[in-house]
C-alpha cells in the first residue's frame, strides 16, 4: 500500500477515539497511513514507494482537568523543506538550520548521537561556543558529552572567567554551608554556619582583609519552612538572628512565623532571647473589595532605636533596653491595632507606631496623642499619613486627602490602577510604580509630577512570584528600577532617564552597599549544565558600567561599605574587590 501522500496527494492527517473510565492510551495503525513503512527515527516514517517522510505522532487530549485524557489523537505530518532536510541528511548544519521547529522529542539528540564521531571536532566548537539560542536538548547532550569525553577540560571549561579577581579568605569544614552573612563594620563580618550531619550552627566573625577569624557563638536552628526573611540582619549597632518555627498553616507555608529572636553586640554577647509572638495572616480580596487583592501580610520586623528594641507581641507593643538587658515598655494597643515592628521617634520625643492597618502617635511617655485606623489592609505608609492600598487609592488621614488614580485605555474606559510593587519614597515624595506600563512621581501631597511609561516587576499581585527581592531602588541621587526579562532602568529623583539596559533574565537582587552606587545580580543560566550560574554589574551613579563579575555561587553573599563582596564557593569563602582596577 502507498503513502496518503502517493494515493492522494495529502500532506496531513488526524484522527481521534474517546477513552472511557482509567483508559489513558490507544494503539494505533500505522500501515493504512504509509504502507511499507520504514522508521528513520522515532515517529519519523519513509514510504518506500515514493520516499515522503512522514511525521506521525499519538498522544492524550482533552480537558487538561481531568485524571485520565478524554480522547487520543493520531495526527500525520508530510515533512517538506528543512525538516525533511535534516531527516534525509542529518549533518550537524542541517540540524542547526531546524532552529525551533517542533520535532518528536528526542529526535535532535538521535541525530547527535550518529554524529559524534563523524563531526566529533565541530561538536566540541559548538559546545565551547555556548549558544544560548540552541535547542535545550541539544544544550544537555553536548554538555553530557563533553563532560564524558574530556573530564578535565570541561571541568577547566566550566570554570573559565567566573570568581574573576577571587581571593580565598576562609577555609570552612566540608558539608558546611553558609545560612547567611552580614557585615557589621567596614571590614568585620558575621557567617552563620551550619555544618555536619546533626546541623549544628554557630556565628562566626571573620575580617575580609586578613580573614583572620574572631569570636564565635553556637546558635539554635534557623527560622525555615516559611517565606524567605533575612534571618541575620545588622541593625542599629546590634547583629540580630531569627530561630525556631511556630506553624501558621498546614497548607500554606508563609504564613508559618519565627520562634525566637536573638540579639548579639558586635562582640558576639547575647544580649537577648525573645520568644515571639508575630501575626501573619491572608487578606481575601473580597473582604477588601477595591482596596485589595488576595495577600499574605504580616509584621515580621522589628526597629532598634537608641540602643532600645521595639517589636510586636500578640496586640501588645514590647520594648528592651539593650545595654541594661531588660524589658521596658510592654504595652496593649487599643481599638484591634497590632504593631507591625516599624518605630519612628523624633527630635521631641514623639514616638510614630506604624500598626498593620494604621498609626499610633505617643508622647515622650508613651501616653496616646492620636490614632487612626484603616478598615483594610494598606501597602505602604509613611510619616505624611500617606497611606498607599493595592487598588490605587492613597488617602491622607491627617489631610482627608483621597485620590484614586486611573489609567484611560484605548476603547475610552478608565480602569483602576494597581501596584506593581511597594511604593519607594524619595526626598520630595514617591516613585509609584503601577501595572499596565505606567508609573508615576508624586510629591507629598500626592500630586502627580511626572508620568514615566514603565513599570517594575510584580511582587504584589495574585500571580506574582513568592518573595521576589523589592525591584526598585532609591539612591542619594538615582531612581532605579527592573523588570524581570525586560530591563532595568535608571532615572535621576527628578524622573530624567539616565540608562536603559535591555534583559532576557530575571533579576536576583538590586541594591546599593553605599548609598551611591547601583548593584544588581541578574540569574545567567543558559540552559547548559547547572543553574548556578549569576552575572554581578555594578554601575555608578551615572549608569557606567564599573564592574561584571560571574559567580557560580550566591551562598553567604554580602558586600561591604567599600565594596568587598564575599561569598562561598565549594569548602572555600572568597572575596572580590568590586572596584580593584578602577
Amino acid at each position: 500500500m502507498s503513502c496518503l501522500y502517493c494515493s492522494k496527494k495529502s500532506e496531513s492527517f488526524s484522527r481521534s477515539v474517546a477513552l472511557g473510565g482509567e483508559e489513558y492510551h490507544h494503539d494505533f495503525p500505522i500501515d493504512d497511513l504509509v504502507g511499507n513503512a520504514i522508521q528513520v527515527f522515532s515517529e519519523i516514517y519513509r514510504c518506500s514507494d515514493c520516499d515522503s517522510i512522514w511525521k506521525i505522532q499519538s498522544r492524550g487530549t482533552g480537558d487538561p482537568r481531568s485524571t485520565y485524557p478524554e480522547y487520543y489523537e493520531q495526527t500525520a505530518t508530510l515533512l517538506k523543506g528543512i525538516e525533511r532536510e535534516a531527516v534525509v541528511q542529518p549533518t550537524l548544519d542541517n540540524l542547526l538550520k531546524l532552529g525551533e521547529i517542533s520535532m518528536p522529542y528526542d529526535f535532535r539528540t538521535s541525530v547527535l548521537d550518529k554524529l559524534k564521531e563523524k563531526e566529533k571536532q565541530n561538536l566540541i566548537r559548538l559546545y565551547r561556543e555556548q549558544k544560548p539560542d540552541l535547542d535545550s536538548s541539544i544544550k544537555f547532550w553536548l554538555e553530557k558529552w563533553y563532560e564524558s569525553i574530556a573530564p578535565e577540560e570541561f571541568r577547566r571549561f566550566k570554570e573559565d572567567g567566573f570568581h574573576m579577581g577571587a581571593n580565598s579568605i576562609y577555609a570552612l569544614p566540608e558539608n558546611s554551608k553558609i545560612i547567611s552573612s552580614e557585615f557589621y563594620t567596614l571590614e568585620d563580618f558575621v557567617i552563620w554556619v551550619e555544618e555536619g550531619e546533626d546541623g549544628r550552627s554557630y556565628l562566626q566573625s571573620l575580617n575580609h582583609k586578613t580573614g583572620k577569624a574572631g569570636w564565635k557563638t553556637d546558635l539554635p536552628a534557623p527560622f525555615s519552612g516559611g517565606m524567605k526573611l533575612p534571618v541575620l540582619f545588622y541593625q542599629g549597632g546590634y547583629l540580630c538572628t531569627l530561630h525556631g518555627l511556630q506553624m501558621g498553616s498546614e497548607h500554606y507555608s508563609r504564613l508559618n512565623r519565627p520562634d525566637r529572636l536573638r540579639v548579639y553586640s558586635t562582640d558576639g554577647e547575647l544580649l537577648l532571647e525573645e520568644h515571639l509572638s508575630w501575626k501573619a495572616y491572608e487578606v481575601i480580596s473580597p473582604e477588601e473589595r477595591d482596596y485589595s487583592e488576595n495577600r499574605t501580610v504580616h509584621n515580621f520586623r522589628v526597629t532598634i532605636w537608641d540602643d532600645s528594641l521595639y517589636l510586636p507581641s500578640g496586640h501588645s507593643l514590647k520594648a528592651f533596653d539593650l545595654k541594661n538587658k531588660k524589658e521596658i515598655i510592654n504595652l496593649s494597643l487599643p481599638d484591634g491595632h497590632i504593631f507591625s515592628g516599624k518605630l519612628q521617634i523624633d527630635e521631641d520625643g514623639k514616638i510614630l507606631a506604624y500598626t498593620m492597618k494604621g498609626f499610633i502617635l505617643f508622647d515622650a511617655k508613651w501616653k496616646i496623642l492620636s490614632s487612626w485606623k484603616s478598615p483594610y489592609h494598606p501597602v505602604f505608609m509613611d510619616s505624611n499619613m500617606n497611606v498607599f492600598y493595592y487598588y490605587a487609592h492613597v488617602e491622607n488621614p491627617r489631610t482627608h486627602v483621597v485620590k484614586e488614580f486611573q489609567q484611560k485605555m484605548e476603547s475610552g474606559v478608565s480602569l483602576t490602577h494597581f501596584l506593581r510593587t511597594t511604593p519607594a519614597p524619595l526626598p520630595n515624595g514617591y516613585f509609584v510604580p503601577f501595572a499596565y506600563d505606567e508609573s508615576y512621581i508624586l510629591n507629598f501631597d500626592l500630586e502627580i509630577v511626572k508620568k514615566i511609561p514603565y513599570t517594575c516587576t510584580d511582587t504584589l499581585g495574585p500571580h506574582a512570584l513568592d518573595d521576589k527581592p523589592e525591584p526598585t531602588l532609591v539612591t542619594e541621587n538615582r531612581l532605579v528600577f527592573c523588570e524581570d526579562y525586560k530591563q532595568i532602568r535608571l532615572f535621576s529623583l527628578e524622573g530624567e532617564e539616565i540608562r536603559v539596559s535591555p534583559s532576557e533574565v530575571p533579576f536576583v537582587n538590586l541594591f546599593t552597599f553605599d548609598g551611591k552606587n547601583i548593584c544588581f545580580v541578574q540569574s545567567n543560566y543558559t540552559g547548559y549544565g547547572v543553574d548556578d550560574n549569576y552575572l554581578l554589574t555594578l554601575w555608578n551613579p551615572e549608569g557606567q558600567e564599573i564592574n561584571q563579575v560571574k559567580l557560580r555561587s550566591l551562598e553567604g553573599f554580602a558586600v561591604s561599605f567599600h565594596g568587598y563582596l564575599i561569598f562561598k564557593y565549594q569548602s572555600e569563602l572568597l572575596c572580590i574587590d568590586l572596584f580593584k582596577g578602577i
